[in-house]
């Protein structure tokens, strides 16, 4: 945005009163948020505490945080002194202040008023896997107790009556989707709510048939079918045609909405079949292209859309029949969640619904309302259009009702696109006319950030000229007007707009026009590359050229995710999912589910199986088949051990070896540091270094360690209990999102639109445009209207029917999704810079609505015309802002539109879907009968295994070839008045501080914390003893207290970036090196340096002969580090924590760094080659000693 803002985004700076803004993508909105956070804390003088700043997801609380902060920092290089007081105060309160979600908001007053908002203080967050599986044992419960012989015989007559009539599947189908909308159930049956219990059968049965009839007079009021139908008339030359026309004449005279549904009613049998086709007997015999003309089609889309609801045939008994099953399901309903609610409470449990809905019962106590809105003099929402009812009124309640407080609400209806999360798009201009309604009369309450700083010309022209012509066109309240866009960006440069599209009948399957599809978006990408076309850097504008990391495909869902990915991967493209869903179900965690499995029981022979083909030891299928045939024990478990003695196979007994260490450790460890300790023996992270995922899955393994962090600390220690709770995840939960991988190759991110919003890309691809829309399914919910769904036929209960009514509520559902799916295609188009690919299949016949239609609609195409080349569209008018001297101008100017049109098979390089086809070979396959060995192409090194094998051939033999445990831990600090031969327990506490540093990322962290954080990692640990714990939490703390107070560790921990635990792989020849570095961080030079924590016992004159025995180790990291990063020389720190203030420096240039990789590479030939000689002079510290020598015997 040019550090510039614009006049309207002054105006939303103001804060003397309730202010909105809506702003259109990439207009700055949240830019102007933290501008209007600070501006309040230097011209009010008021404490951060009087703010509250809410946003609707964690990470955008987290970014709206570090956005506020980064503000601060930057105007107090330029403040006055009385500023500069202002923002040191703010700065020190930043960390205490309220910013965040309105779920973490409305905890932290539930957890103020515990007793009045009658909840257990100390309550816990109860959500997604946890509350279905509590929420469905609660409706069975309450079905099973409501059919017992003691329930109540109405209840229970009732419950068997639905039961019959609808079946259990559909009974606990419609239940549970009602207990996932409890807030819409609970405004339907409030008091003045439309399924009040206080309103009798015939009641609702005639609001509901009222509500049809004014729907019927709605629609037989639009003028346009009727005009369609006059001229159609004047054409036709059937007998009843003066009849259409006679009706057609009286719609003047009629006076009631009664008088105009009859006159409907009586017409439309008279125009249309039952099939919606236009009846002979008035057109008379027509031409084919009379039917498909313009007037024809306006009448079948009217036809089309009151289809149902015209039903004319007597209803009521289906009505009533569906109203008493209504009224049986909700009684079903309430019981279910009072025993909902019981449990919860039991537990001291509450979920998202009770944080919002108790929050809102709080604040309705006058004192307690009164003391908050006193407290919070101002409240600014971020991303408004994603707030539903319940929010609404708990915002009203803070600011009783725009008359206290000062609301400040931000955002762009048109991208309102979380409905399946209750975000209503309506509450947004209700809020706005609330807002203009309590302001006095000339104040300015509404302010528009119309200028977009993102979009070049072109992606900005094919943005107005498409949603000004498919949004807000029927005027109805599902809809939103297209606000234009002004082009505020101020690079000139005109963007690229184009669309990839299939012709019809290219495959001879659907499935073939996908991959055609998936082909042509790759070879666009590739080309795209390989010509070095422009993108423009975001800061700068400068040009250069595009990068595959430049590059996102927004999908709407992962249908054909699968076709894409092999059409990305047959071109060589290298590409990673972004916020992939299904964490629980991926491969590497069930891996380690497999590991737990075993550990818990020897004789699961399939975990033991999957465990030995995983990562983890990356045994081939042909040798574990060899393994299988041994017949000497029954468990695969046995075998396995059997045959790695009597073959000595080195893969199995390395195996063998390091799973029999783990049985006595499974259930003494904490279950993080199992987990770490596992990665480390095996070298999974070298192992998945190569992966085509390689990132993602160490990604989702950081994730699962946090996982089982949490789990911790809630008290829970058991691998049993973990292991069971994987399984339950890995079974129920479908939907948990995996871990964002690092980014740091050059690779195209694909992702959900849902998921790309707030995002923005040089160059975007939305494929698969023409495919169908999903839309919700009985049973339908309005919060006007009521609850309907399809009843069985009171004469014939095995059929069912429909109601107008349900087909009004049908019709009202489709109405909304259609027009969300208008938003979702305006935020995937808004995500692009620079460049915007769309394509699809061209499908001339397709009459369902989709995102290619409406695009062709909204540009004026018509798809049986479309044709290869440049297409000019004609001129129109096109808003641009001028800066001149810190200040901009808007003019309009007239813009055409080049839209680039490729069509299949004439884009160069796609090559026909047909020719990759090959025939079946019906050949039976020959039999092997002999052993097929397995080979692994290269191995995996870690930075440990070559500073051991530098160490000692022999004791690299003995610790990674055969998996040997070692005799003895290797020397470990001790203080003065502390037991120094107790070394398990200084490896332990080395574990421990790693542990602890790990989660440190900045200077201001309280001693207090530390102390809190050791003690229970230390006092969870259980294979220590009382004494032990003590003497073990006070080395820790010392441990990371020495680092946090030495003059070192605050330049470390003042780094611009810093990454811990940072494992980094690279390929050396046919081989992989790894290493996990302790900490990486960049320096103010934009430098990488290294930092190892060493907690060995030693004095400080012999620091620098132990740095030399590390020295190896070091030297991969900075040659992995120099690859990674591309720098000429690293720097790697050794810190030996008894020794703060003493770090050991050591450089490695760049003629260092290649002795090293020479020397990394004869050790690997050595170690591939079998070469592991004793070195007799580090016998004597040796771990592998027993007496006085080695375990391997000379001679």
């Amino acid at each position: 945005m040019s550090g510039m803002l614009t006049e309207h985004q002054k105006r939303a700076l103001q804060h003397e009163r309730h202010l909105s803004v809506t702003a259109n993508a990439g207009a700055g909105k949240t830019t102007v948020l933290v501008q209007r956070f600070v501006e309040i804390l230097l011209r009010t003088r008021e404490p951060v505490s009087r703010l509250v700043a809410i946003t609707f997801t964690e990470n955008a609380a987290g970014e709206l945080r570090k956005r506020i902060a980064d503000l601060i920092e930057l105007r107090l290089e330029h403040g006055s002194p009385e500023e500069t007081r202002l923002l040191e105060r703010a700065r020190d309160e930043l960390s205490s202040a309220n910013i965040g979600t309105i779920h973490s908001f409305c905890a932290r007053l539930l957890r103020e008023y515990p007793v009045e908002a009658d909840v257990d203080a100390s309550f816990t967050v109860i959500e997604g896997v946890d509350r279905e599986i509590l929420l469905e044992e609660s409706l069975r419960d309450t079905v099973q107790a409501q059919l017992s012989e003691h329930a109540d015989a109405g209840d229970r007559e009732g419950l068997l009556t639905a039961l019959r009539l609808l079946g259990r599947k559909k009974v606990f189908r419609y239940l549970q989707h009602w207990l996932n909308k409890r807030e819409l159930i609970g405004r339907m049956t409030q008091p003045d709510g439309c399924m009040a219990d206080h309103l009798s059968d015939a009641e609702l049965v005639g609001r509901r048939q009222w509500m049809v009839q004014q729907e019927l007079a709605q629609s037989a009021g639009q003028p346009g079918w009727r005009e369609a139908l006059g001229r159609l008339v004047r054409q036709a030359s059937g007998k009843k045609a003066g009849e259409v026309s006679t009706q057609l004449s009286r719609w003047e005279s009629l006076a009631s909405d009664e008088e105009r549904v009859r006159w409907y009613q009586k017409l439309c049998p008279i125009v249309f079949t039952t099939s919606g086709s236009l009846r002979r007997e008035w057109t008379g015999p027509q031409p084919a292209s009379w039917d498909e003309g313009e007037d024809a089609a306006i009448l079948h889309a009217h036809w089309k859309g009151m289809d149902g609801v015209r039903i004319s045939a007597d209803a009521g008994g289906v009505e009533q029949l569906m109203l008493r099953m209504v009224r049986i399901l909700l009684n079903v309903y309430r019981k279910t969640l009072n025993s909902y609610d019981s449990r919860k409470s039991e537990f001291g449990q509450l979920d998202f619904d009770d944080l919002q809905i108790k929050t809102r019962e709080l604040l309705r106590r006058e004192h307690i309302r009164k003391e908050l809105a006193e407290r919070f003099r101002f409240i600014m929402i971020d991303e408004y259009q994603d707030t539903d009812q319940l929010q609404y009124e708990i915002l009203r309640l803070l600011i009783s009702d725009f008359k206290s407080g000062n609301l400040f609400i931000v955002g762009d209806p048109k991208q309102s696109i979380f409905q399946f999360r209750n975000a209503e798009v309506r509450v947004f201009e209700e809020t706005k006319k609330a807002i203009a309604s309590s302001s006095g009369a000339g104040l300015e309450n509404d302010v528009s950030l119309a200028e977009s700083f993102r979009l070049l010309t072109g992606p900005a022209d094919f943005v107005n000229r498409v949603f000004s012509g498919i949004m807000g066109g029927a005027g109805s309240s599902p809809e939103i007007r297209h606000e234009e866009l002004i082009k505020g960006r101020s690079n000139s440069a005109e963007g690229k707009v184009q669309m990839l599209l299939v012709e019809e009948g290219a495959g001879d399957q659907a499935a073939d026009g996908i991959a055609i599809e998936c082909r042509m978006i790759a070879q666009r990408i590739s080309r795209m590359v390989e010509q070095t076309e422009i993108v423009y850097e975001r800061a700068s504008e400068t040009p250069r050229p595009v990068k595959l990391n430049d590059v996102a495909i927004l999908l709407r869902g992962r249908t054909h995710l699968r076709a894409l990915e092999t059409a990305l991967a047959e071109h060589g493209i290298p590409y990673f999912l972004s916020a992939g869903i299904g964490f629980y179900q991926t491969q590497e965690i069930l891996d380690f589910l497999s590991l737990f499995r075993f550990l818990l029981n020897r004789e699961d022979d399939v975990a033991l199986v999957a465990l030995l083909r995983s990562p983890f030891f990356a045994i081939p299928d042909s040798l574990l088949f060899e393994v299988s045939r041994e017949t000497r024990e029954e468990t695969f478990w046995g075998k396995m051990n059997l045959y790695a003695a009597d073959h000595r196979d080195a893969i199995l007994l390395r195996a063998a070896s390091i799973l029999r260490e783990e049985f006595g450790l499974a259930n003494r460890l904490s279950i993080p540091s199992l987990v770490e300790r596992i990665l480390l023996q095996t070298g999974w992270h070298g192992t998945v270094s190569g992966l085509p995922f390689g990132g993602q899955n160490v990604a989702n393994i950081d994730k699962l360690l946090r996982i089982a962090r949490d789990f911790e600390t809630r008290g829970f220690n058991s691998l049993f209990d973990f292991a069971e709770r994987l399984k339950t995840l890995a079974d129920h939960e479908r939907h948990e999102g995996q871990a964002p991988p690092e980014i740091a190759q050059n690779c195209v991110q694909i992702l959900t639109i849902h998921g790309a919003k707030g995002l923005e890309f040089p160059a975007v691809f939305l494929p698969f445009l023409d495919q169908k829309f999903q839309y919700d399914t009985s049973p339908f919910l309005d919060s006007r209207m009521g609850i309907a769904f399809k009843s069985p036929d009171p004469s014939d209960p095995a059929q069912e029917r429909s109601t107008p009514f349900f087909e009004l509520l049908r019709r009202e559902s489709i109405r909304k999704s259609e027009a969300e799916e208008k938003r979702i295609l305006y935020v995937a188009c808004t995500r692009s810079r620079d460049v915007l690919v769309l394509s699809g299949r061209l499908d001339p016949k397709v009459s369902q609505p989709s995102y290619l239609g409406w695009i062709l609609n909204g540009l004026g195409l018509d798809r049986r015309s479309i044709r290869q080349g440049e297409i000019l569209l004609p001129e129109a008018p096109l808003k641009v802002m001028e800066w001149s001297n810190g200040s901009g101008k808007v003019r309009e100017m007239p813009h055409a539109l080049a839209l680039s049109i490729a069509l299949e098979g004439r884009l160069q390089g796609i090559r026909p879907f047909a020719a990759d086809r090959v025939e079946p070979d019906f050949r039976l396959p020959q039999l092997w009968i002999e052993p097929v060995e397995g080979r692994v192409a290269g191995e995996v090194f870690s930075a440990s295994q070559i500073k051991t094998y530098l160490e000692c051939p022999t004791k690299y033999y003995l610790r990674y070839r055969l998996g040997l445990p070692e005799t003895r831990a290797l020397p470990v600090p001790a203080g003065d008045d502390e037991e120094s031969d107790d070394e398990s327990d200084g490896e332990l506490e080395g574990s421990l501080t790693h542990v602890i540093l790990r989660d440190i990322l900045s200077k201001e962290v309280a001693a207090g914390e530390v102390e809190e954080r050791a003690r229970r990692l230390v006092f969870n640990t259980p294979m220590l003893g009382p004494e032990q714990r003590e003497r073990m939490n006070a080395a820790v703390v010392r441990n990371v207290t020495s680092f946090l107070h030495s003059d070192f560790g605050g330049e470390v921990l003042s780094a611009e970036e810093t990454k811990t635990e940072f494992t980094v792989n690279s390929v050396l020849g046919e081989d992989y090196v790894t290493g996990t570095i302790d900490r990486l961080y960049r320096d103010k030079g934009g430098i990488w340096q290294i930092l190892d924590y060493k907690t060995d016992g030693i004095t400080k004159d012999e620091l620098e002969t132990r740095s030399e025995l590390y020295k190896p180790q070091l030297a991969v990291y900075a040659w992995l580090i120099r690859r990674a990063y591309r720098q000429e020389s690293v720097r790697a720190s050794l810190l030996f924590l008894q020794h703060p203030s003493s770090p050991v420096h050591l450089i490695f240039d760049p003629a260092e760094t290649r002795r090293y990789e020479q020397i990394f590479r004869e050790v690997i030939g050595r170690v591939k080659s079998g070469q592991f000689e004793r070195k007799i002079e580090i016998c004597r510290t040796c771990t592998y000693r027993t007496g006085d020598d080695c375990l391997v015997r000379r001679g």
